[in-house]
């Protein structure tokens, strides 16, 4: 809701109230939006601090300099929010002092100087306007806020990597056009990378490629996108900031990830912590839709939006459910002493806590040299990340008869085979088509 906010207050003060409700209109059809909206992690965060901190950043040089001072607070957030937040940050700080730079170097070239061979900042400012003395002096200050949070977290965050920290894979070329499909259309386009992925998409519409989505996008939006960005461009000069800074915003994220990743073969996210760009495109789709002369077109391009939107967001509402970790976790008649859940993904610990209570025996499985150990965590634990190795003489001293097993996909033998031999006699359960199956 507050990405809504900023996102319609700011086009609203720019370029009225059309564009602006253009702009909400094609984020409230978003699915990737939606979806990271309804969970409660960081993502809509970090993508509306995104946005806040580059539109505060414009407002700077636009004249209100004060907003330099608000730009380094919610630069210093960005930072705290996830360790992408640092990437966007520095992104933000690099197009600040790059865009004082230029107009530092502009006026203090001779007036007599040919204009071809010069970079004017007049491409990028209103005319001969340029930051003054105090102007600077707040920009410097935002810029100290903001490094007194990168420069400490930036650290912790090489600390966390030199463990291996990272996402879950390693991002490729057809990720960076997926990301673009998701942006533009919706998460039906990328549902093998989402949970039950497979109930995403109309069955219609299931065996599209992604370069067909990619077509759909840049029919449905991306066209007005573009659009907007050069009819601002060409028409008025006075924007021409908010263009490059937008276009590069949201650009430099992506080859600095992709590029790292290409290069280096590390893991990491190359979807969801991208959701801020989503929100700049949304932007641009109100003021392209805005800039269009003709009525008919936009009326078609809002309806476009919406039959768009809603092929993504049916199937998301009726047939799509992200897990069942819920119903499983209900249906155990638990006893804390006789009774112990082992799960197979760790982020399923703190969802297990909530069904089951604080005072719950849940445990998972660690690969070792040894083989297969058993560990055990706590409420912390699952919020921390800590847990307990379990040997088989602790085991074998705790009052635990039925394990129910969630979350591995292997057969009833494997799994037995897969466990220490002192659980091999305990009575073992498995979730499988919505109810608990005793296995034999």
């Amino acid at each position: 809701m507050g990405a809504f906010f900023v996102l319609i207050a700011f086009v609203y003060r720019w370029w009225g109230i059309r564009p602006a409700l253009f702009a909400a209109w094609f984020l409230a059809w978003s699915t990737f939006d939606l979806y990271y909206a309804q969970e409660g992690r960081m993502y809509t965060l970090l993508a509306f601090l995104w946005l806040l901190s580059l539109l505060l950043m414009v407002e700077g040089f636009h004249g209100n300099s004060k907003a330099f001072l608000y730009w380094g607070v919610v630069n210093s957030l960005l930072a705290w929010v996830h360790f992408y937040g640092i990437l966007v940050a520095g992104v933000h700080i690099v197009l600040a002092v790059f865009a004082c730079c230029i107009g530092f170097y502009n006026s203090n070239q001779p007036p007599g100087e040919r204009r071809s061979t010069r970079f004017r900042a007049e491409h990028l400012f209103p005319g001969n306007w340029f930051l003054s003395k105090s102007d600077k002096v707040r920009l410097g200050l935002g810029i100290g806020i903001s490094l007194l949070s990168v420069v400490p977290v930036l650290m912790f965050v090489f600390k966390l990597q030199s463990k291996g920290a990272g996402g879950a894979w390693v991002p490729q070329w057809k990720d960076l056009v997926d990301l673009v499909n998701l942006i533009s259309v919706g998460i039906g386009t990328a549902r093998g990378h989402f949970l039950n992925g497979e109930n995403l998409s109309i069955p219609l519409f299931s065996s599209f490629s992604r370069m067909v989505w990619l077509f759909v996008g840049l029919v449905s939006s991306g066209g007005f996108v573009l659009y907007g960005l050069v009819s601002v461009w060409k028409t008025d000069q006075r924007q021409r900031l908010m263009v490059v800074f937008s276009v590069l915003s949201a650009v430099l994220p992506l080859l600095v990830v992709f590029g790292y990743t290409f290069v280096f073969r590390k893991q990491l996210w190359a979807y969801k912590p991208f959701l801020g760009i989503a929100y700049l495109y949304a932007m641009w789709v109100g003021i392209g839709l805005h800039q269009i002369d003709s009525q008919t077109i936009r009326k078609v391009g809002v309806i476009v939006i919406f039959l768009v939107g809603a092929i993504m967001m049916i199937p998301y509402y009726s047939g799509w459910r992200k897990s069942d970790e819920g119903d499983a976790f209900k249906k155990i008649q638990w006893r804390s002493q006789s009774n112990a859940v082992v799960l197979a993904k760790t982020y399923t610990f703190p969802v297990a806590f909530y069904y089951l209570g604080d005072d719950a025996t849940v445990w998972g499985l660690r690969e070792s040299d040894e083989g297969t150990k058993v560990v055990e965590v706590n409420y912390r634990d699952s919020l921390f990340g800590g847990y307990e190795l379990l040997d088989c003489d602790k085991l074998s001293k705790m009052h635990v008869s039925n394990l129910y097993f969630y979350g591995f996909d292997c057969g009833e033998d494997e799994m037995r085979e897969g466990i220490p031999i002192c659980l091999r006699e305990k009575s073992l359960w498995q979730y499988q088509g919505n109810t608990w199956v005793k296995l034999p």
